[in-house]
């Protein structure tokens, strides 16, 4: 009887959850159509740091007796999805005005400064579980990228700013999240890679032709962008790549698990040199992956199977624990061969595209390792977190780049002859060439 009184319970609290949340979303569906942004802001000061007030509407009351009696972790859940959904709202009317007086609210509800003390004390133990929490410091850091992006704006800000994209599809694939909140940060992760790349594109085509006017560069890498970026074509994300990734999947239809690991190690790390580093990635590796899954090595390879190992293997070449940097990590970093590190994931990920999230979620977390770090280890990380985002806009986007051979020479393009090569990029039906 008593274990069915736990369930009855538990039952109960996940109903009432359920009713609060349900409650709340629908008082703010009924609001946004028709009231102004002020208003919005209004009503949901009203409602999640309230005053005394006995004609205050049902959904108003409902909250301020929970909060009296400081369950907040029934109204945690509704209080973010009433934010993210008043958010998405103004997103779809491409309103950045409101986004800024939304958070000027919370600023003035959360730092009441002389005030403070004079407010009720659940309302400010409130106050504290919410400017205490992770989730209000990933509104903070949204809500600033949202307007800083809409705005075109340089904000001095953290420099793990400029990598903000994998950290917002980080917070898009954390199933913790609610759904409005996966689906805003998700859209503000697309628009800002679109616009990298479209920025990427349009800088390659014009500081390649002797007509056009220069861009501003969008890589941190000045003069040598242009070297830089055809090294990383060349090395990661080359055609070359594109063909080994396409016969490496064909040859998967009648390999067990076992052998599919194998060739997966000598498929990564092939064509990234003899050196010492690249002996001790193939041998880590295969440590790794020999113990990976050993229930299933008699077993044929699915897609299931095939995506979990890949991201099995990007976390070994980034972070295994998603706090600190792997043993190859630094090993990489440790010897400046950031390419070389880079061309394995890109290698990677053109055999698994969907293991793009894992490694977003990889660099989110070695972002937030990096920040606590010395200036000095900081300025030595960064151009590696600046190649990976190059990789990433030219290698799984929808604008082509290739090498194409400036004079008559002979081989393939490589570190020593890359000056004899221009960049061509294509983006579906539209060239950006040195003729635009």
């Amino acid at each position: 009887m008593r274990q069915q009184s736990k369930f009855n319970d538990s039952d109960r609290l996940i109903s009432r959850d359920i009713t609060i949340r349900e409650m709340v979303c629908n008082y703010f569906l009924a609001l946004l159509p028709s009231h102004s942004i002020s208003e919005i802001v209004e009503a949901f000061e009203k409602l999640w740091f309230p005053q005394p007030a006995p004609l205050a509407p049902p959904a108003n009351r409902v909250i301020r007796d929970t909060l009296r009696q400081q369950d907040f972790e029934m109204l945690w859940p509704s209080f973010w999805q009433s934010i993210y959904l008043i958010l998405n709202a103004w997103d779809n009317c491409q309103d950045v005005a409101a986004y800024q007086q939304f958070v000027a609210c919370l600023d003035r509800q959360l730092q009441p400064a002389e005030s403070f003390e004079s407010l009720p004390c659940y309302l400010q133990h409130w106050i504290a579980t919410i400017t205490n929490s992770q989730a209000y410091w990933d509104l903070k850091r949204f809500v600033a990228a949202y307007i800083q992006f809409k705005t075109q704006t340089s904000d001095e800000g953290s420099w793990s700013d400029r990598y903000v994209d994998s950290w917002l599809m980080s917070v898009h694939l954390n199933t913790q999240n609610c759904h409005q909140q996966q689906e805003l940060v998700l859209k503000l992760a697309n628009r800002i890679r679109h616009q990298f790349k479209l920025d990427l594109a349009l800088y390659v085509a014009r500081s390649q032709s002797n007509t056009s006017q220069p861009q501003t560069n969008p890589t941190i890498f000045g003069n040598d962008f242009l070297r830089v970026l055809k090294t990383i074509v060349a090395s990661a994300v080359s055609q070359q790549h594109r063909q080994r990734a396409r016969v490496f999947n064909r040859t998967l239809g009648d390999v067990n698990y076992q052998r599919f690991k194998k060739l997966l190690q000598k498929y990564s790390i092939s064509s990234t040199g003899n050196s010492d580093l690249v002996m001790a990635f193939e041998l880590h590796f295969a440590q790794k992956m020999s113990l990976l899954y050993p229930s299933q090595n008699d077993r044929s390879v699915n897609d299931i199977l095939r995506l979990a190992t890949c991201n099995q293997a990007i976390k070994l070449f980034t972070t295994e624990d998603g706090e600190s940097p792997s043993q190859l990590f630094q090993l990489a970093v440790s010897r400046g061969k950031f390419l070389t590190l880079v061309s394995i994931l890109s290698k990677i990920l053109l055999i698994s595209p969907d293991s793009l999230g894992q490694l977003d979620i990889c660099i989110a977390a070695l972002l937030e390792y990096y920040e606590q770090q010395l200036e000095s280890e900081i300025d030595r990380i960064i151009p590696l977190f600046e190649i990976l985002k190059i990789a990433i806009s030219i290698g799984f986007g929808d604008i082509e780049y290739s090498l194409v051979k400036r004079k008559n020479t002979s081989g393939v393009p490589s570190k020593s002859n890359l000056e004899d090569y221009q960049i061509f990029t294509q983006a579906k039906s539209q060239s950006f060439d040195q003729q635009s």
